[in-house]
């Protein structure tokens, strides 16, 4: 949060300078835009292939996700200024150039199939054009009959309910998955250490799986529920997050920034102010659905579009103004270095973890381990380091360590193969109870997978406790999977010969 009211505070201060401060910063977004529209389009024709195998496109972001956002809340920039230059024949060149970006963006909006960014880009072009043609409307006596008025509110109403429809039926898995990461949040009862200020960031991502757990543990949940639920990393909505890790107070803050900063000033506004102000609308609603402050090109972004939209409020206090501005000036270096000086040691950090997966891989053990222990302090605070590390351990047959790792990677995180190498560490260490409670917490993360119920049943069957190996194989058999494959085949093959076995015992 540092970092980002540094950004916020430093592109504020160059408000104060010429008016081409903005204006370069606005062509650096539409470039950056251009080259994120290029690598969309060779990926989507086979030129080059998304780092994310998972995904056709995702530009440089590797998720269309991400990709899609930020796409999507630049798209009112562009618009204002193509609908600001048209006016223009010295622009026409200029036009054509941006004409021709907006409608690849559009092209790339649609193959992303991302919803939330549909309707944030929809919503921030809708204000573009209403502030520059709303004046037009204004001027006829067209919209002032009740006999026009009412059919097309009626019309405009029946659209939106049916694009709604229509939105939530293309992918309706992942929106009743988004529902349920709501639901789980907020219905369960989890000891939070202080909502009011907040329980540090990583704290959702450390915790959720833990949550969920719990949820299908007590609750069961519906049959749909335990079919859609998968690891989960953000709440897909930046408030309930900010709310959980920032506070009450942070996130009261955040909220009341972007209103100051949509909700009124709507008049004579220039080219990028316009931009600025539909772009951060387009941000707001895509913080309800999605994740764009975990994006860094559309962090940046809304920090500048903030910028803009705020020193059009502010200008009239000029002396008070060029005060922040000065002293934001005289910190910026300063501050920079240090930010500098911690990104060059984490990135050291994260070069040494690297090179550890890479020995590992290689089957050199104990070289792997000896580098993940150079970045051990670095790193201390990294759940899925303490995975790998802890995953070295269990490999060298240091199933003491490996307990002691994945054990802090469970606390810190709550990816659930940490959870199924912990329960595998624990039945190698002759730990029974401690290895099924560690796999039952993994089956009820995510109740659809047949892995970690295949390990329970494989550890009953293993401890001669028959009976409950029979009811994980019943399970197994009877669990629908996401994606069906042959491993999952295999395993219920297994599973059935098992049951058979059961049977024949309790027979005898």
């Amino acid at each position: 949060m540092a970092v980002l009211w540094t950004l916020f505070f430093s592109f504020f201060a160059t408000q104060s300078l010429p008016g081409k401060n903005r204006r370069f910063f606005a062509w650096v977004v539409i470039a950056t835009v251009a080259v994120e529209t290029v690598f969309g389009i060779a990926q989507s024709i086979g030129l080059l292939e998304n780092s994310d195998p998972q995904f056709i496109i995702g530009g440089s972001m590797a998720n269309p996700g991400a990709y899609a956002g930020y796409l999507g809340v630049t798209a009112p920039l562009i618009l204002s200024l193509l609908v600001s230059y048209r006016k223009n024949k010295r622009f026409e060149n200029i036009c054509y150039i941006l004409g021709g970006l907006f409608i690849l963006v559009c092209y790339l909006l649609i193959l992303s199939r991302s919803r939330g960014a549909w309707i944030a880009c929809g919503t921030g072009c809708l204000c573009v054009l209403c502030y520059r043609y709303a004046r037009l409307l204004r001027g006829t006596n067209y919209w002032s009959k009740k006999a026009t008025r009412t059919p097309a509110i009626i019309l405009s109403a029946v659209l939106i309910i049916a694009s709604g429809f229509f939105v939530f039926k293309m992918k309706e898995d992942s929106a009743l998955g988004r529902i349920l990461v709501w639901k789980v949040t907020l219905s369960t009862p989890h000891p939070h250490a202080s909502l009011l200020w907040g329980n540090g960031i990583g704290y959702f991502e450390s915790q959720y799986g833990k949550w969920q757990a719990d949820y299908f543990r007590e609750k069961e949940g519906t049959e749909k529920e335990r079919h859609i639920a998968g690891y989960v990393t953000t709440a897909y909505n930046e408030f309930l997050e900010l709310g959980l890790e920032q506070g009450i107070i942070v996130t009261a803050c955040i909220a009341a920034l972007l209103v100051i900063a949509t909700g009124t000033g709507w008049k004579n506004l220039s080219t990028i102010e316009l931009g600025a102000k539909a772009s951060i609308v387009s941000i707001t609603i895509l913080m309800f659905c999605s994740y764009p402050l975990k994006v860094l090109p559309t962090t940046l972004y809304l920090m500048f579009c903030l910028s803009v939209a705020l020193y059009g409020k502010k200008r009239l206090l000029s002396t008070g103004h060029r005060m922040i501005s000065n002293g934001v000036r005289s910190l910026t270096g300063p501050l920079i270095c240090v930010f500098a000086l911690a990104g060059m040691i984490n990135a050291r950090g994260y070069y040494f973890f690297h090179r550890g997966q890479q020995r590992v891989m290689r089957h050199d053990l104990k070289g792997g381990i000896e580098m993940y222990k150079k970045v051990q302090g670095f790193l201390r605070n990294d759940g899925i380091f303490h995975f790998y590390l802890g995953s070295a351990y269990f490999l060298s047959a240091e199933y003491q360590k490996a307990i002691e790792e994945l054990s802090v990677s469970c606390t810190q995180c709550s990816n659930p193969n940490s959870f199924i190498l912990l329960g595998n560490a624990y039945r190698e260490n002759g730990d029974t109870a401690k290895a099924v409670d560690a796999y039952t917490t993994a089956v009820y993360m995510q109740p659809s997978k047949l892995y970690p119920k295949y390990l329970l049943a494989k550890l009953y069957e293993a401890t001669g406790d028959y009976g409950s190996a029979g009811e994980w194989a019943s399970k197994i058999l009877a669990t629908d999977e996401k994606v069906p494959t042959t491993a999952a085949k295999e395993i219920k093959e297994e599973m059935r010969l098992l049951l058979r076995q059961v049977r024949n015992k309790n027979k005898k």
